[in-house]
């Protein structure tokens, strides 16, 4: 059997050859746990490398251990569920730029974190379980002791361990209506002044000019909790760190250009009260930047906050304040409560929390102040027309369709409008429409192959083929080495069933390019049309390894190998 040391060699080596080499690892650590590590020169998202670790736990363990199932257990899961212990060494607990996926056996999963966590054999962990199980016995019948009739133990105990403090000092500070708590999501909300004057009795802490608030989740909706003790603060404040592991945030990003001074704005519902744990904030900017230890946080309202390097200067701190505020404004709806926090932040080397980022290229900031600026300076209409190609810079389809519209109201004979609110409405699936303004788009502007393959888009989702092959051939002949018309073309030769011509197009845009996941996933679907299946199999895992992320992939892949087995 392996020794202790012998694991954590193997996980050192793996990592030191991963980031020397620049090269995808995967293999068996030990007869309970396979690891896979992906380096940072893939640029592959998180969402992405879990989709190719779906696709080994799916495909290939079940080869190799026909008898045994594994389960794919995250960096993250064992960094959440192993935080009250110190890790085996410091090297590879942050992991750096490398992503890291564990599969452990079905009947290993529960002591497999903690395992690798502490890099020792799963023996070892079962061993130190039954020892420490006396102990939560003994500590259970404290608790039962004192807990109130109908309170569930389980979630006292997880926070009376996680506490590391005796059963007294642990239960003080709660009061009888405070039990009701237990189990529910806690969690540290930086406020506005004006939170404590809408919510009075709720349990705050001042700081500076705005507060931090304990409040809980009941029903998908946030309820303050009252009471004014110091101590119960504390303890609350304790229970949101134990449960910030499991926090969401859906966040827009902007980062700053100069790529020796890091600065990032993010913009997103409660984004702000990321500051309270500093964890939060290593999970926000880990992808962006792994490497760094210390940063200032400022924040001016409750959904925006900036996180900087120290050295940033506050000429850029009030730009990228501006940016911020423009991100809100188009984010939220509603009004934004302001408030003022400035801190600096030693931050740890693990990450925390469950971040789904949407990047925000700085074009965008240069379109809306164009915007801004054309409402005096040019006719009416193109104030709106440059809004709504902001909004098609970050994908915001809607409020793209909701300006072009206005543009086009000012200027229905202008060949640029018309083709923007055309592919606009592609974007939001109103097809029939969208072949309006693009045909017009077409008569005012004849030699562009961007229109006549939106067009024909349009058309092939309408079911209009035949109209369709015409536009999309016409696009080819404009664009003859663009693989995007090439790909479109062959996808509507494969609808028609003209498999031979949608073949012949389809390879034509592999050759200008030759990872390009739509063409690959058309060619699975003819060849497999065809009772091709090896080959159908070969396209459609190059279409899921150029896009892991689409559904689209992610079923045609399935569907030519596991549910054909």
């Amino acid at each position: 059997m392996q020794t202790s040391l012998a694991l954590k060699q193997k996980i050192r080596d793996a990592f030191e050859r991963v980031e020397e080499e620049q090269t995808i690892l995967f293999f068996m650590l030990s007869d309970w746990v396979y690891i896979l590590l992906i380096p940072e020169s893939y640029h592959y998202s998180e969402h992405e490398t879990k989709q190719i670790a779906k696709e080994i736990q799916q495909n290939i363990l079940p080869g190799k251990h026909p008898s045994n199932r594994f389960q794919i257990l995250t960096w993250q899961e064992i960094i959440h569920q192993n935080q009250h212990l110190h890790p085996a060494y410091s090297g590879w607990r942050a992991t750096h730029s490398t992503q890291v996926i564990f599969f452990a056996k079905e009947d290993s999963l529960g002591p497999a974190s903690e395992s690798l966590w502490l890099g020792q054999e799963i023996e070892t962990t079962v061993k130190s379980h039954k020892a420490k199980v006396n102990q939560r016995l003994k500590l259970l019948q404290s608790l039962k002791n004192i807990l109130p009739t109908g309170i569930s133990w389980e979630p006292a105990l997880e926070s009376a361990l996680f506490s590391r403090r005796m059963i007294s000092e642990w239960s003080e500070p709660l009061r009888e209506v405070d039990w009701q708590y237990l189990g529910k999501p806690v969690q540290i909300s930086l406020r506005s002044l004006g939170f404590q004057k809408a919510w009075p009795g709720a349990l705050i802490q001042q700081h500076r000019k705005s507060v931090w608030a304990v409040e809980c989740a009941f029903e998908d909706s946030l309820r303050p909790i009252v009471g004014d003790s110091a101590q119960l603060f504390e303890h609350y404040w304790r229970e949101s760190k134990r449960q910030m592991g499991v926090r969401k945030f859906d966040c827009v990003v902007y980062l700053h250009e100069d790529r020796d001074l890091f600065a990032a704005v993010l913009v997103g519902d409660q984004i702000a009260s990321i500051a309270a744990f500093p964890e939060l904030v290593v999970g926000a900017i880990k992808p962006f930047r792994p490497d760094i230890d210390q940063v200032r946080v400022v924040s001016f309202c409750e959904d925006s906050i900036l996180i900087v390097d120290p050295k940033t200067p506050e000429s850029l701190i009030k730009d990228l304040k501006h940016k911020a505020d423009i991100l809100v404004h188009d984010q939220s709806a509603d009004g934004v409560d302001a408030l003022e926090y400035d801190a600096l932040l030693e931050l740890p080397e693990h990450p925390c929390g469950n971040f789904a980022w949407r990047d925000i290229p700085g074009p965008y900031f240069d379109l809306v102040e164009a915007a801004g600026e054309a409402k005096s300076a040019l006719p009416p209409g193109r104030s709106e027309y440059l809004r709504g190609l902001s909004y098609e810079l970050i994908q915001n389809w809607p409020k793209a369709v909701e300006m072009f519209r206005v543009a086009y109201r000012y200027n229905f004979g202008d060949g640029d409008i018309n083709h923007a609110l055309g592919r606009a409405l592609i974007e939001t699936g109103q097809f029939e429409e969208a072949i309006s303004f693009l045909e017009k788009a077409m008569r005012l502007l004849p030699d562009d192959p961007d229109i006549a393959n939106g067009l024909g888009i349009a058309h092939l989702e309408c079911g209009h083929q035949d109209v369709a092959i015409i536009a999309l051939e016409k696009a080819v002949a404009l664009s003859p080495d663009d693989a995007q018309f090439l790909s479109n073309l062959g996808r509507c030769y494969f609808s028609s069933k003209r498999f031979k011509e949608a073949e012949s197009v389809l390879q034509k845009a592999l050759t200008f390019s030759p990872n390009f996941s739509e063409a690959h996933a058309t060619l699975a679907q003819i060849r497999w049309r065809l009772g091709d299946l090896p080959t159908a199999r070969k396209h459609a895992r190059k279409a899921f390894a150029a896009n892991p992320g689409s559904q689209y992939t992610q079923d045609l892949l399935w569907a030519l190998t596991v549910d054909e087995r």
